[in-house]
């Protein structure tokens, strides 16, 4: 059986792509736009109820501490 793994919780490209730039680097701004939006795309989000049932297992990280933890073991290993 597939079981999702995440919040639950939706998370637009566009907030994680200016959530990574304001923590590696805030002079930067990303720019949008160049790709129309896709209305009838169909947004999913991690059902995380019957994951949490069968595992006992949730997320405890939230997406900025999760990208800034990411950002920093990148930066630690040397790997860009």
């Amino acid at each position: 059986q597939t079981l999702d793994v995440g919040t639950g919780i939706a998370h637009s490209v566009r907030e994680i792509a200016e959530t990574l730039c304001e923590i590696v680097n805030p002079g930067v701004r990303p720019e949008f736009g160049s790709l129309t939006d896709r209305p009838l795309e169909q947004e999913n989000v991690a059902r995380v109820d019957e994951t949490l049932a069968r595992t006992g297992w949730s997320a405890a990280t939230p997406l900025r501490r999760g990208l800034e933890e990411t950002v920093r073991w990148y930066r630690a290993t040397g790997k860009q």
